[in-house]
């Protein structure tokens, strides 16, 4: 039995045997284990389900911290953002999935 699809799937290089055929969820909220800032003000981040997004802007109003809840969704065009908490008051910044 196949694993459920997770957010961000689409974006990992996986073999056509390994791609989830159900449809990935359109949004998910996760807690904040690790960072690593990659350059200044632009963080990787490592999520509390094993996931690993990378912040693709340069956004100095995205300050997120361990421990921090975030939420991530799928935009308009395909593309992915991630808010701090649930109610999205830090503000978006895209992102991508590594892991």
């Amino acid at each position: 039995m196949a694993a459920a699809p997770q957010m961000g799937d689409s974006q990992l290089k996986r073999s056509s045997e390994e791609r989830p055929e159900a449809a990935e969820p359109s949004r998910m909220t996760a807690t904040v284990t690790a960072l690593k800032e990659t350059r200044k003000d632009v963080y990787r981040i490592w999520l509390d389900n094993g996931q690993v997004w990378q912040q693709m802007d340069l956004e100095n109003l995205f300050a997120v911290k361990i421990g921090d809840t975030v939420q991530i969704e799928r935009g308009k065009l395909g593309g992915f953002r991630m808010a701090r908490g649930v109610d999205s008051r830090s503000g978006w910044t895209r992102v991508t999935r590594l892991r």
